[in-house]
C-alpha cells in the first residue's frame, strides 16, 4: 500500500474543462458592435450588403405587412440564405 504523502492527487474529472460548445470567452464590446442594429464589419461590401438587405425587408414589409415577412422571404429576397443574415445583424 502507498502512504498518502506519496500518492499523486488528481483534479476531479471535468474540472478546469469548459463544456462543449461553449464559447472560451466573450469577446468585449466595441462601438461598432456595441448597438442591436450595428453590423458586425464596417467594410464598405458589409456596409452595401446591410443596405441591400434592408432594402429587401422594406419590399417585403409594403407587400406582405411585418407581420406576415418572414426571414426566410427577406434573405431570399436579398439573394442570401437565413442564416447568413444573422452576419449582418445580431439579432
Amino acid at each position: 500500500m502507498t502512504s498518502d504523502a506519496t500518492a499523486s492527487i488528481s483534479p476531479p474529472r471535468g474540472a478546469g474543462r469548459r463544456k462543449r460548445g461553449a464559447p472560451a470567452t466573450t469577446p468585449p464590446a466595441t462601438p461598432e458592435t456595441a448597438g442591436p442594429s450595428a453590423p458586425r464589419q464596417s467594410g464598405p461590401r458589409a456596409r452595401n450588403r446591410r443596405r441591400g438587405i434592408l432594402d429587401a425587408a422594406a419590399r417585403r414589409f409594403a407587400r406582405q405587412g411585418f407581420h406576415a415577412a418572414s426571414m426566410r422571404g427577406i434573405a431570399g429576397a436579398a439573394g442570401m440564405l437565413p442564416g447568413s443574415l444573422y452576419y449582418h445583424f445580431p439579432s
